[in-house]
């Protein structure tokens, strides 16, 4: 079994039951960069995926929900209709409407840096070879 996979279960079980547990490591052996993706912004963004699940519209949780549908899309294949229910049963237009926002505010400089972290995070997660035990 992949390391990261183990240390990622070992996480989840702090606050989880065995279904949930389960669930999360199925979703994780079957090379899903979707939980790679939001613990990079989580932890880029200082936000939570309830946050960026929420409805709120306050800046700093949109932002970070923007550069999570933009990296799904783009990095994990997701459709535009996944990542609308992934976020909360939202509409695929406000996935559109989220990564063009992305790719439109990429322009500066803090926002741009911002979204090559956690891209970069993404990427070297995806290029990784596989450590088993």
């Amino acid at each position: 079994m992949n390391i990261r996979i183990l240390r990622q279960a070992l996480e989840i079980s702090k606050n989880n039951t065995i279904p949930q547990i389960e669930s999360m490591i199925k979703m994780l052996k079957s090379n899903d960069l979707t939980p790679i993706i939001i613990e990079a912004v989580e932890a880029q963004y200082n936000v939570t995926l309830t946050e960026m699940q929420s409805k709120s519209r306050q800046r700093h949780i949109v932002d970070p929900r923007s550069v999570a549908m933009y990296l799904m899309y783009r990095h994990a294949g997701m459709t535009q209709k996944k990542i609308g229910e992934y976020f909360g049963g939202r509409d695929h237009s406000t996935v559109i409407h989220a990564i063009a926002s992305v790719e439109r505010n990429c322009f500066l400089d803090e926002y741009r840096k911002n979204v090559e972290i956690v891209e970069r995070i993404v990427e070297l997660s995806k290029s990784k070879e596989s450590c088993d035990i």
